[in-house]
């Protein structure tokens, strides 16, 4: 049998049980987001000026410069506080290094996202399969057990300051960007690698907009090469409750669509949604 046909029957179960939903509403949550509609394709002429911001100079200086100026101002002594609080509290290492990245034609692209430790060591091998992973979950998922236990841990998660090493090490030095979207960890691009497949299977309901979307998701990575990213789409919208393909759609979305104002407005939308509380991981 086909490797194909191999991963469905594994997952079968797991994969009917899922959320592959993209509603309108869900389409129209990022719409508002990005200030224009974006339920059609996206013109050549939106998709060059998108890359040419995304890949230009301008955005790349500004980045920098901004999360340096926060590192001076009080990141690097918050990431250091927070990393030697971690060390204190639960006795492990307080920064970790989880390699994220997007699935091209080829396979997995992926680079390091440091991040101040909140788990426990070698969590993602903890969970059996791809899919229950917190991106397939669409907000179904209990409280993670493999959060550290103290306090603080649980804060930094909650808060998203676990992120903290990011602006003050990782942005400055090119390897993140600011605004764009977000790496998916190796499990969520295995799980991602079999909708994929499993897609070519009609036995697999999906919408027509799906299944475009999962037939060309890898061919635009190729064409697109985008950097991982601090925050996007789906931390502007409601994140930890977002279905997996609607986090798919989100990326394309940026890619092609992307401006200074967009990034603007996703960076206003985040913080909305962090200070009410909504999607933290």
């Amino acid at each position: 049998m086909p490797e194909q046909g191999r991963n469905y029957l594994r997952y079968r179960d797991e994969i009917s049980g899922l959320d592959l939903s993209m509603s309108p509403h869900a389409v129209g949550l990022l719409s508002q987001v990005m200030g224009f509609d974006v339920s059609g394709p996206a013109s050549d002429e939106q998709i060059y000026r998108s890359q040419r911001w995304i890949h230009g100079s301008s955005k790349r200086i500004f980045e920098k410069s901004l999360c340096q100026l926060f590192g001076y101002l009080g990141g690097r002594a918050m990431t250091k506080l927070a990393e030697k609080g971690i060390q204190r509290h639960d006795g492990l290492e307080g920064l970790v290094a989880i390699d994220v990245g997007f699935l091209g034609s080829d396979g997995p692209i992926m680079c390091p996202e440091i991040k101040i430790r909140t788990m426990v060591h070698k969590a993602a091998g903890l969970r059996e399969s791809p899919f229950q992973h917190t991106s397939f979950l669409a907000g179904k998922g209990s409280d993670d057990p493999r959060v550290l236990s103290s306090r603080l841990a649980k804060i930094l998660r909650r808060t998203a300051l676990d992120e903290l090493p990011q602006p003050t090490y990782q942005v400055p030095a090119g390897e993140l960007a600011v605004v764009g979207a977000r790496g998916y960890t190796e499990p969520e691009l295995t799980g991602t690698a079999i909708l994929i497949e499993s897609a070519q299977n009609s036995r697999v309901e999906l919408s027509d907009r799906a299944r475009d979307l999962l037939d060309t998701y890898r061919a635009k990575v190729d064409r697109y090469s985008p950097t991982p990213s601090m925050m996007g789409l789906l931390q502007a919208t409601t994140s930890k409750e977002t279905p997996h393909l609607m986090r798919m759609y989100g990326d394309v979305v940026y890619w092609e669509r992307a401006t200074p104002l967009v990034d603007f407005r996703i960076v206003l939308y985040t913080v909305k949604q962090r200070a009410l509380g909504v999607g933290a991981w």
